[in-house]
């Protein structure tokens, strides 16, 4: 007995020695991503959260952030005038008529799923899109001035009754 009691309290001794961590939730995933820019880990299902805040910076430790990264290339100017375009009938399985009460002359492009051009054209006022030569499908139709995209419609091509 008395050498079970000294081997336990010798195990206590050692373990108490080492810096000891312990987690207040039971983690269903996680995973750590070590770059040369630093490290970052993530786990699922963490429930506590604890927010630590500089003048610059806040940490939030336990909970997933959302970050969106935006890329701009250039300066984009906006065409000025506003310019409605209606697009008659959609979907449709013959053709699609576009209107334009703009004085602009307007460019259109109509493309598949996969950004193939099927049909390019310009008008002024209306025109009529001829569909009967492209198969039933989700199109694109961009309408656009000087090469500016003003709008984007989806087309729907049905088959035909």
């Amino acid at each position: 007995m008395i050498t079970n009691n000294l081997v336990w309290s010798i195990a206590l001794c050692v373990l108490s020695t080492f810096n000891l961590n312990g987690q207040q939730s039971i983690l269903s995933n996680g995973s750590n991503i070590i770059s040369q820019g630093g490290s970052v880990s993530s786990s699922i299902g963490q429930i506590s959260t604890e927010v630590i805040s500089s003048n610059t910076d806040n940490l939030s430790p336990g909970v997933q952030q959302v970050y969106e990264i935006s890329v701009h290339t250039g300066i984009e100017t906006v065409f000025s005038e506003e310019i409605k375009v209606k697009t008659f009938p959609n979907p449709s399985s013959h053709f699609i008529n576009l209107s334009s009460e703009s004085e602009h002359t307007l460019s259109f492009k109509l493309t598949d799923i996969n950004g193939q051009n099927l049909k390019i054209g310009q008008f002024k006022k209306m025109t009529t899109i001829n569909l009967v030569d492209i198969p039933p499908s989700a199109y694109f139709l961009i309408i656009s001035h000087q090469n500016q995209r003003i709008i984007s419609y989806k087309i729907i091509k049905s088959s035909e009754k």
